[in-house]
């Protein structure tokens, strides 16, 4: 396919001055993706793509190798540190050791040119009064005279100089399954720019392209007026990101808006999406079964066939078009959890509006009036107007705090004669914990109306952000230490607070987290620190045997996942997880369950003997015995568990039924971490769960999947001694 796909060594000759018939020789080696540093100077490879060289031998003419494809780049160069060329001659030793006539070298060129050309490359020489990339945009309109220095190099970016439409419309329908009927209504530099961005996706080897592996495509084709466009275009724009889709923007000319998108914003070609002006009039994409692109296709006209909201929150979700490319005719905002208005409005508050669009655009955002502002000029409205003390505004980010704007401004809207108020809910322990505890504030904070911002500090229980996890466009605070008790003394803003640490190894003052009950007043914001959920008239009941229809779990199911979570989820649903049980083994002890944690000072004497108990019932052999009980001697298993002992030897005791999620590390990690998240989810979908009392893990995926669980423990496997 013209690809360098093997190592080539050779010898080759560059220019030792001026003199003809002289030359001085280096041996260099070829290679696609090796970076060589010899004590002598330095030589690198780097490669666009595969398939073209430019290679100089003389100063004054350069020589180009382009691959029948013409798709790939190289560039190696050999200098002293002094920057000029390394002289050695042809036989390695120093210069003017060894003369060659001009037939010898013009046997040297000729051969070696031969040699390039059976192995697929055309051969081009740059004159002096040319750039290289002059002659590629002219089409290579030269011819080799002349012997020249070798010197590969890269030449450009742009893969419209080594590959022509026909080219690139066959690789962008075959590798990326893009279908034909979209290819002809787009320009060649629109198919450029839409290969190079797959191509980034998916790395420099297209041909290693698998159907599982591909880049998926969001293609959007927007009608009607100028502000049902704009809302469209920033919900496509948020789902597209969340979803890790390239956008494709279909702009439709129709009754109701006649100019194309060139005239609404600026900068085309600087734009993270694809922009199709001027469609054929009639235009739309549909099923077609003259191409098998179409079965990597999920066709939505809600123009032509309008359905419910239910219905396009279905169609639109990332789990249900994981694999598949998605089209979308649409006159309004995409309805979908991955398309968060927040999000849409602070992507399509980036774009660059023409007159025409400008007042439609900052309309649509409503971020007229805080994107500009500086972050200390953002920080010093939020502590005078909205009481916000600076502990906390020290803490964000610049983009938090406009988007902190964003969201009051957003309530006020909602609520214009209420002061809008706000929610700090500062999380602990391990991922269970703080999902749970989550779930709850997010219950709290909407029943409230409150503007809700979490605090998700990475410590040894958790090193992770949040956005590690989740896509949820919050007001997030990734680290903020301070003691307890607060000292309010020095701000007023903290008179128009409430404060509470339900962390008993910080307050000592309360009996259990439980015993806390949150008072909803208008007239304060609220600060609470928790690892557990929270007790309040508007949360609903917090116990477990409630948790498939309380608010907390209900809240907590909004979450979003971040796609590669979600993708390892898909891949279980294929083995059938909905018809599987779910087994979560908790067996660890307290004591060896966290590097670098100190499970007396972190958890108390008394909560650290109770977990240890409740460990001694949620051991291996309890869940085989519990295992074995299962009448369906084919039924299959979904196993998450502490110790990778636990998984091989549940293998061996049911071969052929036990599925997991398998992974290279055990810590605290944010990669280890994802996949524990991954065993969540894959828990909660299936049939039921056979679970660990007393572990938050248990309980995260019994409130995201609502389903029936029986916990060691307590309904199966007795304890050991009575609980004192």
């Amino acid at each position: 396919g013209g690809r360098f796909s093997t190592r080539m060594l050779g010898r080759y000759v560059m220019g030792g001055g001026d003199q003809g018939g002289t030359m001085n020789g280096e041996d260099v080696e070829l290679s696609s993706s090796k970076e060589l540093n010899p004590s002598m100077g330095q030589t690198s490879m780097m490669q666009q793509g595969p398939g073209t060289l430019a290679a100089r031998y003389r100063p004054s003419w350069r020589l180009l190798l382009t691959s029948r494809r013409g798709d790939g780049i190289a560039k190696m160069s050999k200098t002293r540190s002094d920057g000029k060329p390394v002289p050695r001659n042809i036989m390695g030793t120093s210069p003017g050791g060894v003369n060659l006539s001009l037939s010898l070298q013009a046997a040297l060129v000729s051969l070696m040119c031969l040699l390039f050309i059976m192995a697929g490359l055309s051969i081009w020489l740059v004159p002096p009064d040319e750039s290289t990339e002059n002659i590629l945009v002219r089409r290579f309109g030269a011819k080799p005279t002349s012997m020249f220095e070798l010197k590969a190099r890269r030449l450009v970016q742009d893969p419209r100089l080594t590959m022509d439409r026909s080219s690139v419309s066959s690789l962008l329908h075959e590798d990326y399954a893009v279908p034909l009927q979209l290819l002809k209504v787009m320009s060649a530099d629109v198919q450029f720019r839409l290969r190079n961005m797959l191509r980034n996706r998916t790395g420099e080897d297209e041909s290693s392209i698998a159907s599982g592996t591909r880049p998926m495509l969001l293609v959007v084709q927007l009608v009607g007026e100028l502000g049902g466009r704009l809302g469209a275009l920033g919900s496509a724009m948020a789902y597209a990101h969340n979803t890790e889709r390239v956008l494709v923007v279909l702009w439709e000319i129709d009754s109701l808006f006649t100019h194309p998108f060139r005239s609404v914003f600026s900068g085309a070609s600087d734009l993270k999406f694809i922009p199709v002006d001027e469609l054929p009039r009639g235009f739309r994409m549909q099923e077609s079964f003259d191409d098998w692109t179409h079965f990597w296709f999920s066709f939505h006209d809600f123009i032509k066939n309008p359905v419910s909201v239910i219905q396009q929150r279905r169609e639109l979700s990332a789990m249900k078009n994981i694999r598949r490319h998605l089209y979308v005719r649409t006159d309004r905002p995409l309805l979908s959890d991955y398309a968060s208005s927040g999000l849409a409005k602070e992507l399509l508050g980036d774009l660059v509006p023409l007159p025409i669009a400008r007042e439609a655009v900052i309309s649509a955002t409503k971020v007229g009036e805080y994107k500009n502002i500086t972050s200390d000029y953002a920080g010093r409205i939020l502590h005078d107007a909205y009481s916000v003390p600076y502990d906390f505004i020290l803490h964000m980010s610049g983009a938090m705090r406009k988007r902190l704007l964003d969201q009051i401004s957003d309530k006020e809207a909602t609520r214009p004669h209420i002061a809008p108020r706000l929610m700090f809910v500062h999380l602990q322990y391990g991922l269970g914990n703080r999902i749970r505890a989550l779930g709850s504030a997010m219950a709290f904070a909407a029943q409230s109306h409150r503007v809700l911002i979490i605090i998700w500090e990475s410590d040894a229980h958790l090193q992770a952000e949040f956005s590690d996890f989740f896509l949820n466009d919050f007001v997030v605070i990734s680290r903020l230490r301070l003691p307890w008790p607060i000292d309010t003394r020095g701000d007023v803003a903290y008179n128009d607070f409430r404060l509470y640490n339900l962390m008993k190894k910080e307050n000592a003052m309360i009996k259990s987290a439980s015993s806390i009950v949150l008072d909803n007043a208008d007239s304060v914001h609220i600060y609470v620190k928790t690892a557990y959920v929270l007790r309040s008239t508007l949360t609903g009941e917090g116990a477990l045997s409630k948790a498939a229809t309380s608010p907390i779990s209900l809240y907590a199911r909004r979450l979003l996942p971040v796609m590669r979570i979600q993708k390892v989820v898909e891949r279980q649903l294929g083995n059938g997880l909905n018809s599987m049980i779910g087994v979560h083994i908790r067996g660890r002890t307290i004591d060896n369950d966290i590097v670098n944690v100190n499970a007396v000072k972190e958890y108390t004497k008394e909560s650290s003997q109770l977990t240890n108990y409740w460990r001694q019932t949620t051991q291996l052999p309890v869940f085989i015995e519990q295992m074995r009980t299962v009448r369906n001697s084919s039924q299959s298993f979904f196993v998450a568990a502490d110790s990778t002992e636990a998984l091989f030897a549940l293998e061996r005791e049911f071969p052929g039924r036990v599925f997991f999620n398998p992974r290279n590390c055990d810590d605290r990690s944010a990669e280890c971490l994802s996949m524990a998240l991954a065993d969540i989810l894959c828990l909660s979908r299936t049939r039921y769960l056979l679970g660990s009392y007393w572990s938050s893990f248990t309980e995260a995926a019994l409130r995201l999947g609502g389903i029936k669980v029986y916990l060691a423990g307590k309904d199966f496997g007795m304890p050991k001694k009575p609980i004192r």
